[in-house]
């Protein structure tokens, strides 16, 4: 899909609509910014700083008023007014618009979007009266839905993945398409649990943000992720402490300064990370 996008071969009136669903700390935001760079074409610092991506932490909309920001007074309301939403589509028609947490707006943000991700899509702007096209934007969701069942089945996923590692080269192919095999499963029971209601007002739940069949045949994918291991966290650990130790030595202020670190230091930040993934 994104290699469609950037080329310029998807469709011209649909907007691409991308879930990105799974446990917290685990890349979904980082994904984002990535998929913008790659879209766009530019680093995502200055699609940032130019309002060309942007994200919306959808924690902030959770009562029915919050609409209002978002996408602006509904249509025929008097005196006009602005929408986050259309204000940024009619200055940026190829925006890249990541939806942090959807699950968390109000349950009214569902409906309200449909035409928004829809064939032909449209964020109506109530400041000239008339629809702004979503056709050529790209909407990134991020979610937790799924985390426990995600979380559950991730070493049966990365079995098939190492399975696929050790082949040899006549089994590599057969075992590459288990590992492939088994996250298409995990996906199909996210899809799954994506339609479950998730009504527990006891436990201060809210109803299921995707329940409803036409939220969901909006999206273009969904993409599940895995929680990382514990030698995957260690070695994004060393990855950021060398990147950070290269910034200081390329850093002409700080050339009498050099960062070093013990080998403990390392399971340290990856236990850390354990504790508060997000």
């Amino acid at each position: 899909y994104i290699k469609s996008k950037h080329r310029g071969h998807w469709r011209k009136d649909l907007p691409l609509v991308l879930l990105l669903t799974g446990p917290s700390g685990t890349g979904k935001t980082l994904l984002a910014r990535t998929l913008a760079q790659a879209i766009l074409g530019r680093p995502a610092a200055e699609l940032e700083a130019a309002g060309r991506f942007r994200t919306f932490h959808m924690n902030q909309f959770s009562i029915l008023e919050d609409q209002k920001t978002f996408f602006g007074p509904p249509r025929g309301t008097a005196g006009g007014g602005r929408g986050d939403l259309p204000e940024l589509l009619k200055e940026w028609p190829d925006a890249v618009v990541l939806l942090d947490e959807v699950e968390k707006a109000h349950p009214s943000f569902a409906r309200a979007l449909l035409k928004v991700f829809g064939e032909h899509g449209a964020a109506y702007d109530p400041s000239t009266g008339r629809d702004v096209s979503t056709a050529q934007a790209t909407f990134i969701l991020t979610s937790n839905v799924g985390k426990d069942l995600i979380a559950a089945r991730a070493g049966a996923v990365r079995a098939g993945g190492l399975q696929a590692e050790a082949a040899d080269e006549e089994g590599a192919e057969e075992a590459d398409a288990d590992g492939c095999a088994a996250y298409s499963r995990l996906r199909e029971e996210v899809l799954a649990e994506l339609a479950r209601p998730h009504a527990d007002p006891a436990a201060g739940v809210r109803d299921n943000f995707f329940r409803d069949s036409e939220v969901r045949g909006r999206l273009t994918d969904v993409v599940p992720f895995l929680p990382f291991t514990q030698e995957e966290v260690q070695a994004a650990v060393r990855k950021f402490l060398a990147d950070e130790a290269r910034a200081l030595a390329e850093e002409p202020r700080f050339q009498h300064v050099a960062l070093a670190w013990e080998a403990d230091v390392v399971p340290m930040f990856a236990s850390a990370y354990a504790r508060r993934p997000e």
